[in-house]
């Protein structure tokens, strides 16, 4: 039996140099393997072209969209660099939740630099309601979609749990990093 999925690949590649019409198991779950990468950096790619272009759309400025972006790219890190370091895999099933990431993530940065953006001003930013709002918000987001964790199904488990690291990560860097980043860009705005 071949486990190593890097020894799937070869043993496939290795099967269809002699018998180019080979199938079976391996060889449906390689080209399966193959699909869902894909789709998924289609997926990732049109999340991230699209967030910008309506982050663009709604501020007509390129800095308030680098400011809306900055908590995403952030969390991206910070979620790559938990998962090395909780050993936590990145598998088929977890892998829609980095694309989530992006189109949950970016609805924070919105309202905070909107808020900015209407009003111009750094301290009314920090004393309007919308940093509470993002805050629990945010929690509802990341209990509800925490709850898969809790499945005894291992795919729909992992999702849960990156699902939690991530759009914890992204809430952390909505309401603590932006506005260091919306005071440090201010003058530029």
């Amino acid at each position: 039996f071949v486990i190593d999925e890097n020894k799937v690949e070869e043993f496939v590649e290795t099967v269809k140099k002699k018998f180019p019409q080979a199938t079976g198991m391996p060889v449906v779950q390689n080209a399966a393997k193959n699909i869902v990468i894909e789709s998924f950096v289609f997926a990732f790619s049109l999340s991230f072209i699209l967030l910008a272009l309506l982050t663009f759309v709604i501020f007509r400025n390129i800095i308030y969209v680098f400011l809306c972006f900055i908590p995403l790219l952030l969390s991206l890190f910070f979620t790559i660099l938990i998962m090395l370091v909780c050993n936590i895999n990145l598998n088929f099933a977890n892998m829609i939740s980095l694309p989530l990431l992006f189109s949950l993530g970016i609805s924070y940065s919105i309202f905070m630099v909107r808020k900015f953006y209407e009003s111009k001003s750094f301290s009314s930013l920090l004393e309007s309601s919308i940093i509470p709002g993002i805050l629990f918000s945010a929690l509802t987001t990341i209990c509800s979609f925490s709850t898969l964790a809790l499945s005894s199904h291992y795919g729909t488990s992992s999702m849960g749990i990156l699902l939690f690291v991530s759009l914890s990560a992204v809430m952390i860097n909505s309401l603590v990093f932006l506005p260091v980043f919306i005071l440090i860009f201010r003058s530029k705005l």
